[in-house]
């Protein structure tokens, strides 16, 4: 090669080089980094597409397009914050009431350039309010506002009014009252909650004698055939009458988590509550 060949080959290296020093740094994705420590918040966040944004989630995270792939940086009750200090996300979703959240939350968060942002999920309705406080925090309105929509395209037309008694766990004990999302989507889906008291209370054997539910539906997430055939057959001999009430299982892995899901929760209460229906548990 000629004095003018390598002149020519040294002058593209150089601008090369050039252009690579100009070019940005690789920065965080738009908007900045999430580390949600709350299952519900971390399912929302999957459904406005901001996935790509969360770089840590909670030790209670079983959604596959998270669990065993981020890293754990604590939970509900403890937050690592050594690992925080090494993810240094833009933004700390957190799910509580103020006066439970660890002290000194906000401070620490703020050490290493993190903004708090708490959700509380009681009612369906504060489910479409954590979305759009979600959108307004992580600077993604559009998301929420698509995720909201498509949540509410979800929700059932009421079926027949039927009596229900919404049960959790396979022990029949624990039940679900009102002024809850659970009662809120029952209630959507057109059936008459049985359970007169608020929130969630435990049933004895008394007590269930005096029920007459057309419907039982015990939410078992992720539970085993086995444990779905025992709770079914123990709650079909327990209410008084002699024909007794439908008993529907759902064991959806997120059949207790107050997010996205909701919509379709919803809808197999509905399928559950129509008289000519009998679905098999899910």
């Amino acid at each position: 090669m000629g004095q003018s060949g390598r002149a020519s080959v040294f002058c593209i290296i150089v601008t090369l080089l050039a252009a690579a020093c100009d070019r940005p740094a690789a920065t965080p994705a738009r908007g900045g980094t999430i580390v949600s420590l709350s299952p519900a918040a971390t399912d929302l966040l999957l459904a406005m597409r901001l996935g790509d944004r969360l770089v840590g989630v909670s030790a209670y995270d079983h959604d596959p397009a998270v669990a065993g792939r981020l890293p754990v940086a604590g939970d509900y009750q403890k937050i690592d914050w050594e690992r925080l200090a090494v993810l240094r996300p833009s933004h700390l979703v957190v799910q509580g009431r103020a006066d439970r959240l660890p002290p000194g939350l906000r401070e620490r968060a703020a050490q290493i350039g993190c903004d708090v942002v708490n959700i509380q999920i009681d009612r369906v309705d504060d489910v479409y309010r954590a979305i759009a406080q979600l959108g307004a925090a992580l600077h993604a309105p559009d998301a929420a506002a698509a995720a909201s929509t498509a949540l509410r395209g979800q929700m059932p037309a009421a079926a027949t009014g039927q009596s229900a008694l919404l049960v959790i766990g396979d022990d029949g004990i624990n039940v679900v009252g009102g002024n809850n999302y659970l009662d809120d989507l029952l209630t959507a889906a057109g059936g008459i909650n049985v359970i007169s008291a608020q929130g969630y209370v435990r049933l004895d054997q008394e007590k269930a004698q005096t029920l007459t539910p057309d419907v039982v539906f015990v939410l078992l997430p992720r539970a085993r055939e086995a444990v779905v055939e025992k709770a079914v057959a123990d709650l079909r001999g327990r209410f008084a009458g002699a024909k007794g009430p439908r008993v529907i299982a759902i064991t959806d892995a997120d059949a207790l988590l107050p997010a996205s899901n909701v919509g379709r929760l919803a809808q197999k209460f509905a399928q559950g509550l129509r008289p000519t229906t009998r679905p098999a548990a899910s």
